[in-house]
């Protein structure tokens, strides 16, 4: 596979006053990954995705996007068009009085002919499921609704890489299961790499690869399964376990075994 974001060596505090936000974090994020990122508040996570795209710099250290480098100030833009986020409030990212024009205004400051939006819109409103929104006005869907529009809004500007922080935090059950299931599609189908910020335990199973960070370090970096046959270890570190996830956790204390793949399926159960 080929590594679509590295981190080299970063270090990152908001003043020097302050005790490093990142301290000695190095990543690699391939093509085509979806990469959850879990940790306790403060720990880094929304820092870390805000220097993907150059919103923040590191102080020591490279961040690398795509053989370009956010420290060089000539390469942002392009680092921008490759890389889109999508943050908690989706409120923070509406500009036009209709979804349709919302989804046309990021495709006009970036310079696409009007033929080009139509067919991108239509593109992209078929594949987060907002068709039949496009008339409507953002400020009166619902949060899911919002989110997916939120979405369907960078996805129009064809990204590489996608940033969700915090996404589905102010959601409820249905448009937070609304927002995972877009971007599982997003990523089956069109294999953009997926960086999800996330205190859901829940949300992070549905991805590939989950980082725990801790103190500005990652200090765990596993797959669902794993961390599924290791909840001693997220319990330890108390992390919010789904009901389902607690009860495997009691029954497989009491000597009831069900295989990390079976829970894994059953996921949306719990």
């Amino acid at each position: 596979m080929t590594a679509v974001a590295n981190f080299h060596e970063i270090y990152f505090r908001y003043s020097e006053e302050e005790n490093w936000i990142l301290e000695d974090l190095s990543l690699s994020v391939q093509k085509g990954e979806w990469v959850a990122v879990i940790g306790p508040n403060g720990s880094g996570k929304s820092t870390l995705a805000k220097l993907f795209n150059g919103l923040l710099l590191p102080e020591k250290g490279r961040v690398v996007i795509d053989n370009k480098e956010t420290a060089n100030e000539e390469d942002i833009p392009t680092i921008r068009q490759r890389v889109g986020m999508v943050f908690q409030n989706p409120d923070h990212q509406f500009v036009a009085p209709t979804v349709r024009d919302d989804l046309a205004f990021g495709m006009e400051n970036a310079g696409i002919n009007r033929s080009e939006m139509k067919l991108r819109i239509e593109n992209v409103s078929t594949k987060t499921g907002i068709t039949d929104l496009l008339d409507y006005e953002p400020h009166r869907l619902s949060g899911g609704q919002k989110q997916r529009v939120a979405i369907a809004g960078i996805l129009a500007l064809n990204p590489q890489v996608m940033i969700f922080d915090e996404a589905t935090s102010m959601l409820d059950p249905k448009g937070r299961k609304e927002v995972i299931e877009t971007i599982r599609k997003l990523h089956h189908e069109q294999e953009v790499t997926v960086i999800m910020i996330t205190h859901s335990f829940h949300d992070a199973l549905a991805a590939d690869r989950i980082l725990y960070i801790e103190d500005g370090a990652i200090i765990k970096d596993s797959t669902p399964m794993k961390m599924i046959e290791e909840l001693s270890w997220a319990k330890d570190k108390g992390i919010p376990l789904p009901f389902g996830l607690e009860l495997y956790f009691e029954l497989d204390k009491r000597g009831h075994t069900m295989e990390a793949a079976k829970v894994l399926q059953l996921r949306e159960e719990f």
